[in-house]
């Protein structure tokens, strides 16, 4: 219940700061300033992909098991399980993805840590706003390779 609970506070403050009934936004695009690690570029892609898929199975696999997962409402460590029912409780109200866009992508490597920061946003039906909704959001993601492919260890937004 309490993921439920997490999950309304986040569509008010969504709603809140959205506000307004969206018009059109960029294609589903990953544009960064500067000139990004491939493997990089290429999980954002899949991530967004995911995404506008709403595929909770394949955006949950692309967190490490745990995550550390930071919002406006707190810091959790969760399991991918738990966060395929955040992931699920959030697609019942967001019947529709229209649109996903990340941009304004910065990132340093080192070695097998990645810090990317970037703008992520999103156009989509709300169905407990009755509404087509946009926001845009600042995103923080430290990745870790494991085994040669990228995890999302760290995930923390604002808007």
């Amino acid at each position: 219940m309490r993921g439920l609970y997490r999950y309304l506070g986040i569509c008010v403050a969504v709603a809140f700061a959205w506000g307004c009934v969206a018009t059109d936004v960029s294609a589903s695009v990953v544009t960064s300033q500067q000139e990004l690690d491939p493997s990089i570029e290429a999980f954002l892609h899949l991530y967004v992909q995911a995404v506008k898929e709403r595929d909770v199975e394949a955006v949950a696999n692309m967190h490490k098991d745990p995550v550390t997962w930071t919002d406006f409402t707190g810091s959790f460590i969760m399991s991918r399980a738990e966060l395929k029912v955040m992931l699920e409780q959030m697609y019942f109200y967001i019947t529709e993805i229209y649109d996903v866009y990340v941009k304004d992508v910065t990132a340093t490597l080192e070695g097998d840590i990645a810090v990317v920061r970037f703008t992520g946003g999103q156009d989509q039906y709300n169905s407990a706003l009755q509404q087509r909704v946009a926001t845009e959001w600042s995103v923080e993601w430290t990745l870790e390779r494991i085994d040669g492919r990228w995890y999302i260890a760290k995930s923390s937004s604002g808007m």
